[in-house]
């Protein structure tokens, strides 16, 4: 049982660090700023490291950053001022988190991200995109692996 348990968690390890890896070979390839690395990461951890909680939930995973994308943009866009813009972004981000179910604390991250980014919408929204879907696919590809390996 305790080496099945251990083998579970450096699977669930390994996985985060593909997808880090990924995201800053992204970053790098898109020269995109590393201000996303952050937001992303924390994703992975609490999706490999805390796989039960439901912040890990895929909805939360993924809901919580759209809304923060969402939120981020709009303010970058309304609010001249960048440090009241990330500080607007980040409140009314975990306020639509929370009334959505949707709530993923690294998310938080997400509107000082685009806030400070210098480059546009989309771009920010494909990094973001490909850092939660590799987080997202390897999560997936872990659940069917433990599952099997699990099964007596």
């Amino acid at each position: 049982m305790h080496s099945r348990s251990l083998r579970t968690i450096n699977t669930r390890a390994i996985c985060g660090f593909f997808c880090l890896i990924a995201l800053a070979c992204g970053i790098i390839a898109g020269r995109v700023s590393w201000v996303w690395f952050a937001p992303v990461a924390g994703s992975c951890f609490v999706a490999f490291g805390q796989p039960e909680s439901r912040m890990a939930r895929k909805r939360n995973v993924i809901g919580g950053h759209v809304c923060a994308f969402a939120v981020g943009g709009l303010t970058r866009w309304l609010v001249l001022d960048q440090g009241i813009a990330i500080v607007a972004a980040t409140c009314i981000t975990f306020a639509l988190m929370l009334l959505l179910d949707c709530l993923h604390s690294p998310a938080g991250a997400t509107p000082a991200g685009v806030c400070l980014s210098s480059s546009t919408l989309p771009e920010v929204a494909a990094v973001l995109s490909i850092g939660l879907g590799m987080t997202v696919l390897m999560q997936f590809i872990l659940a069917r692996a433990t599952a099997r390996t699990e099964t007596p």
